[in-house]
């Protein structure tokens, strides 16, 4: 097709066989110029790429930008319904390190929207009784910004299919169980939290003057006591509670008994104070 000036093998090859070429190139006045190449002993040197160049090299790809949208998305949906940070920042790690590379990429960004509110109609689902219908609503959402998430025709710069399939399955299945599991824990009594707790025996681990603590169903719990004061090992019972502190009082039923030896002495010395012949019998 007489498209290739010359083979070359290496780059001291082409600096050789591109030495002596003429060349027009534009000059100061807006037309061409001749110029001769001299490039046979030209120094060389290397413009490499730098560490986020490299990055941007290795994410700069449809499928892994979708990858990390999703699953820093996911990782934010855990975050929300389960707040600890140890999925949040990794999350928004994975989402800036998205965008960095849909920002090279032909994105469209109406595919990041859809994606966005197809994450948030998931959470929506769990919060909301919606009895399922937002949550196939995120998911279709979510397939839907994942198919057009690079407006180019390219086959090279568009999210695999496959891809776009398998994830939404995932999270479908992901999303399902959970409100399986939800929707049971729904269903069945409360037995847990303060308000349980109301009616409850336990004993003091301070006195309680009115503040202090207290050993309720294994558990330590700050407390305020009715009757105050109450000493340390004595047991209480639940009668309400305060945010996160309870307010209790002394248990009805239980009488500080004294030791023996104390109730033997006191006994003895009413005895010896009695006058005449008036006894008192054990």
């Amino acid at each position: 097709l007489d498209v290739v000036d010359f083979v070359a093998v290496s780059l001291t090859d082409v600096l050789q066989q591109s030495g002596g070429r003429t060349v027009q190139v534009p000059d100061d006045g807006g037309g061409l110029r001749a110029v001769t190449l001299e490039t046979a002993n030209a120094p060389v040197h290397n413009n490499d790429t730098n560490l986020f160049e490299e990055l941007l090299y290795l994410i700069a790809d449809p499928n892994i930008a979708f990858l990390l949208l999703s699953l820093g998305g996911l990782a934010l949906v855990f975050e929300i319904i389960h707040p600890s940070g140890m999925t949040g920042i990794p999350g928004v790690i994975a989402l800036v390190l998205a965008f960095f590379a849909l920002g090279s990429l032909p994105t469209n960004w109406a595919g990041v929207v859809l994606i966005a509110f197809g994450f948030a109609l998931i959470v929506a689902e769990i919060f909301v009784t919606g009895f399922g219908i937002l949550g196939i609503g995120g998911l279709i959402s979510l397939a839907l910004g994942g198919l057009i998430l690079t407006g180019s025709g390219d086959t090279g710069f568009q999210v695999s299919r496959w891809l776009v399939i398998g994830l939404t399955a995932v999270l479908g299945v992901f999303t399902l169980g959970f409100l399986g599991i939800l929707v049971k824990s729904r269903r069945m009594p409360s037995h847990s939290g303060r308000e349980s707790l109301v009616g409850q025996k336990g004993v003091s681990r301070s006195r309680l003057d009115p503040k202090g603590s207290v050993i309720v169903a294994g558990e330590r719990w700050d407390a305020t006591a009715d009757d105050a004061p109450i000493d340390d090992d004595t047991p209480i019972i639940v009668t309400g509670s305060e945010g996160l502190r309870l307010t209790v009082k002394r248990d009805p039923a239980y009488i500080r008994l004294l030791p023996a030896g104390t109730v033997l002495a006191a006994f003895w010395m009413v005895r010896r104070r009695l006058p005449g012949r008036a006894r008192l019998r054990p």
